[in-house]
């Protein structure tokens, strides 16, 4: 089942996805399970599809982490019934021929601190050099 564009920029549901997720795919794990204890503590991440290899064939779905690596493989089974899409793309090279790699993505943590600006720490006049201690974490 072919996806229109308007319908590929809006969250899809698990029965319009298509036969083969589109590289650069969006996804977020929604739950885990005896089968899947490991990823009990990973529930909430955001993974992107990477690039089929073919070695593996189109059955072996590789999911990107943030930073931008291949982190792990799954299955279109897996895929459905563990995590929820985000954003199918409309992307055609399966293969990832002449792509750059992924690249970090900022997790809404990673901007929330970011977004703290913190300006350059001032002794105070009346301390002597070797009374200012800074602990950094």
């Amino acid at each position: 089942m072919k996806l229109s564009k308007a319908s590929r920029r809006r969250s899809p549901k698990k029965a319009e996805l298509p036969k083969i997720i589109p590289p650069r795919s969006t996804f977020r794990l929604v739950r885990s399970d005896t089968k899947t204890p490991v990823w009990n503590a990973h529930v909430g991440r955001t993974f992107r599809v990477g690039y089929y290899s073919r070695q593996d064939g189109l059955d072996v779905i590789w999911l990107v982490n943030e930073k931008g690596k291949y982190e792990q493989a799954t299955d279109r089974d897996f895929l459905i019934k563990y995590f929820e899409p985000i954003k199918i793309t409309d992307e055609t090279n399966l293969y990832g021929t002449g792509k750059p790699p992924f690249k970090s993505v900022k997790t809404p943590q990673k901007k929330a601190l970011s977004a703290i600006r913190v300006g350059p720490i001032r002794r105070p006049c009346h301390l002597p050099d070797r009374a200012h201690t800074l602990v950094s974490f």
